[in-house]
């Protein structure tokens, strides 16, 4: 039988802790909270994603069988479909979408880097390319809110 590092904590492994909780910070996200973390949402919406769950109820049907190895897989202890509900609804979608835009930007960098290797990326450049996406998000937003005639 395999001893070693579930599969699920290896993958979230690859989640910088360290961006993570500049995003958090960025936007108060874990202001008032005692047990249920940005970083344990994140966790459970990964999994979903990973597993393919449709909904909260799907989800948490999915995480509780695997209550005794919360530990190891990076969840804390109060994963429940009522902590889920409300952290989805009160904390702040831009914590996590200034994460993905952050590992979008540094995929391409990598990507980049990769194809061509005299070719320097430069912050600058990421930052242009984050702020184009944000704006193309604002437009598609605006188009959606827009009266239909």
């Amino acid at each position: 039988m395999y001893t070693g590092k579930y599969v699920f904590s290896q993958v979230s492994f690859f989640l910088p802790a360290r961006i993570f909780d500049r995003c958090v910070a960025l936007y108060n996200g874990n202001r008032y909270v005692k047990h249920f973390t940005c970083r344990n949402q994140l966790l459970c919406m990964v999994f979903g994603q990973l597993c393919g769950r449709d909904s909260l109820r799907d989800l948490i049907v999915g995480i509780n069988p695997h209550a005794d190895k919360f530990y190891h897989l990076g969840f804390e202890k109060n994963v429940t479909r009522s902590n889920l509900s409300l952290a989805n609804e009160q904390r702040d979608y831009k914590i996590f979408k200034e994460f993905a835009y952050t590992r979008v930007i540094a995929e391409y960098a990598v990507r980049f880097q990769d194809i061509l290797p005299e070719f320097h990326l430069p912050t600058e450049s990421l930052q242009m390319l984050k702020i184009q996406l944000s704006q193309r998000e604002r437009i598609v937003d605006m188009k959606r809110q827009a009266p239909h005639h």
